[in-house]
């Protein structure tokens, strides 16, 4: 008989039957087993911590970081008060939503109004600071009148109705005595001269010129009000002077 026939492999085949006989194990693989440690008792003890108490201040030892009172009492104290603070908060929201709602409704005309208003206001301070006189005549001009703005009015070089877009133009508006802005006041030609004697007759030029027409948006004078109402507050803070009832008072003091 002849003898058997060993089969012969290819290379490749007999490194890949190697290969799986190196995968297959006979014994499943051993894991050890998860051994937890106890934890340390030290670190198990939660020491208090020393705190303040928000409501009267008195020192306290505490567990949790969250408590801030150091009584019951004080605690509740301090929930009257957050209670309250929640109110003012929420009432002062409301306040404000109010006032939206109000200033989304108002008409045009009280916008530009109020516009006007706050330009006017910040132009007087402002002259009234540089220490200008009258535009138109030159005279003092009297700040000290109990009137809402004094004995001084913001005039208008090139007026509002013919020029509306050079009606918030800082250089087209200056303190004006009231006597002077009224009809039969002051003459074109006086306002003039003071206008060219102030800024130069380049820019009197450029007022006198031809302007487009301009209409204003209702979002375009609430900017305009805001940012004038800012302009003379900064403006006032800058320049701080002594009211004339101070002064007088200063005044008569003095000997």
């Amino acid at each position: 008989m002849r003898g058997a026939i060993t089969p012969r492999w290819p290379a490749h085949s007999v490194r890949l039957i190697d290969t799986l006989g190196m995968l297959k194990r006979s014994t499943p693989l051993k894991r050890s087993p998860l051994v937890r440690k106890a934890p340390d008792k030290a670190t198990l003890t939660i020491k208090p911590r020393k705190a303040k108490c928000k409501h009267c201040g008195a020192a306290f030892e505490r567990f949790d970081m969250r408590k801030t009172w150091c009584s019951p009492e004080c605690g509740a104290q301090l929930a009257l008060k957050a209670l309250e603070k929640a109110r003012q908060k929420a009432k002062a929201a409301e306040k404000r939503e109010d006032t939206a709602k109000r200033q989304a409704m108002k008409p045009l005309g009280e916008l530009r109004a109020e516009a006007q208003s706050a330009f006017n206001a910040f132009i007087r301070e402002r002259d009234k600071q540089a220490g200008h006189g009258c535009i138109c005549c030159g005279k003092p001009l009297d700040w000290w009148s109990d009137t809402p703005g004094g004995k001084v009015d913001a005039g208008h070089f090139m007026s509002r109705g013919n020029s509306p877009a050079l009606a918030f133009d800082e250089r087209n508006v200056s303190a004006q005595r009231k006597a002077c802005n009224r009809p039969g006041g002051a003459t074109r030609d006086s306002f003039r001269a003071g206008m060219v004697a102030r800024w130069g007759a380049a820019v009197v030029e450029e007022l006198e010129g031809p302007h487009a027409p301009k209409q204003y948006r209702a979002d375009e004078f609430r900017r305009i009000k805001a940012e004038y109402t800012a302009k003379l507050k900064a403006l006032k803070a800058e320049h701080k002077t002594p009211s004339h009832n101070s002064g007088a008072q200063l005044g008569a003091c003095t000997i």
